[in-house]
């Protein structure tokens, strides 16, 4: 009956601390791979924008959009497994390792607005000063041979300055390309740290919501055994009184059973 006795709490304790235990266990390396898929993102992210030309930056945004909800997707499944292997460790009845109801997902992080246009700044100013200047420098040392020619002397000026003109316009593009580049990469930046609190979030409301649902079931067990404790302790208790009843009858019919068994053997002696 003692051991019977001692699981009469149901084995709530022990499976709590577990549960306890294991959501623990999971928050930790949820968070970490959630960190780790982010930072795979960021890096392919600026590995693709360096390819990209000026014309195709305007489309960044969508195409990381739709990189971080393949990303949601991946981190809904991880959640969901991890869950279910928790569910299972916990349980091992079939519904459990089913991972019982399916869970309600939130739609993907958004990445935010689009970013705002770059404004221009001291940088391309100078930059369209330096471009003149160098294109104005190089278009000199190309008709430097014409000047020696006292017809082309002049007609040299208009060629220098049109080289002036066309190298100042390539520094430029140079410099916005390079500018804007910069600028959605920093965009970039600023948007998966926002997914990223955003991912965390979602993996914690899903411990919190499974933390609730399985403590319930841990409960609902441990009462259903707490009541078949109490059946077993009042089925021996039962037992022992009864057995305790009838011990006087027993030694009472073994003694007559002793007295008759002395009397047939008297004559003998």
């Amino acid at each position: 009956m003692y051991p019977v006795v001692s699981e009469s709490s149901g084995g709530r304790a022990t499976a709590m601390s577990t549960l306890r235990g294991q959501l623990h266990l999971a928050r930790v390396d949820l968070m970490t791979d959630v960190g780790g898929r982010i930072r795979a993102v960021h890096t392919a992210a600026r590995g693709e924008l360096d390819r990209l030309r000026r014309s195709e930056l305007g489309d960044y945004p969508e195409r990381l959009q739709q990189a971080v909800t393949e990303l949601t997707i991946a981190v809904d499944a991880t959640i969901d497994q991890r869950l279910s292997e928790l569910a299972a460790r916990l349980d091992n009845s079939a519904d459990s390792a089913n991972g019982g109801a399916p869970r309600w997902r939130d739609p993907a992080p958004r990445v935010g607005p689009d970013p705002d246009p770059r404004h221009r700044g001291v940088e391309d100013h100078l930059m369209i000063a330096l471009g003149a200047s160098a294109g104005v420098g190089i278009g000199r040392l190309l008709v430097a041979p014409f000047s020696l020619v006292q017809a082309l002397d002049f007609a040299s000026v208009p060629v220098t300055l049109l080289i002036g003109a066309g190298a100042a316009g390539w520094v430029v593009r140079a410099r916005r390309q390079v500018a804007d580049r910069a600028h959605l990469r920093q965009w970039v930046s600023d948007a998966l740290v926002n997914v990223k609190a955003q991912l965390e979030q979602r993996v914690a409301t899903a411990l919190v919501e499974s933390e609730t649902a399985l403590s319930d079931r841990v409960l609902r067990s441990s009462t259903t055994r707490i009541v078949e404790i109490d059946s077993r302790v009042a089925e021996l208790e039962a037992r022992l009184r009864r057995a305790s009843a009838e011990r006087p009858g027993q030694l009472a019919a073994c003694e007559r059973d002793i007295a008759i068994l002395d009397r047939q053997s008297t004559p003998f002696e």
